[in-house]
């Protein structure tokens, strides 16, 4: 008889064991599905995709003006002058202005990838 009643009471304890592991893992992917504890993950992960836009964006940009001052050579070369003749130019998906450096070779992203010569604005 003790026999069977240690086996029952095991088979509980098996049970209870298994629902707290059950438990631990929803609340774990529960916290990283909805961004709960701080992690973060979601921002990060938008953040680290308009950057990596904003860095294709520049190297395309740096593609066209190479074509167009080829095709323009007489005409300024900044980018208000580029835009005026018709060529698109991208825009930072996280809002940043670019601005094109001395000699023509460089894109700079006002959040991305500032323009070292320009100093920050003071907070």
């Amino acid at each position: 008889m003790k026999t069977g009643l240690y086996v029952h009471s095991r088979r509980g304890f098996y049970l209870i064991g298994l629902l707290i592991v059950i438990a631990i893992i929803l609340t774990l992917g529960y916290s990283q599905m909805h961004g709960v504890g701080g992690s973060g993950g979601e921002q990060f992960a938008i953040d680290r995709s308009k950057e990596t836009a904003c860095t294709v964006n520049r190297s395309t940009l740096v593609s066209s003006l190479a074509i167009w001052r080829t095709t323009h050579s007489n005409e300024p070369f900044t980018l208000e002058s580029v835009a005026k003749t018709g060529t698109n130019i991208p825009t930072c998906p996280a809002g940043g202005k670019y601005s094109l450096s001395a000699d023509g070779a460089t894109i700079y992203c006002s959040i991305h990838n500032p323009d070292p010569a320009v100093k920050p604005a003071a907070k």
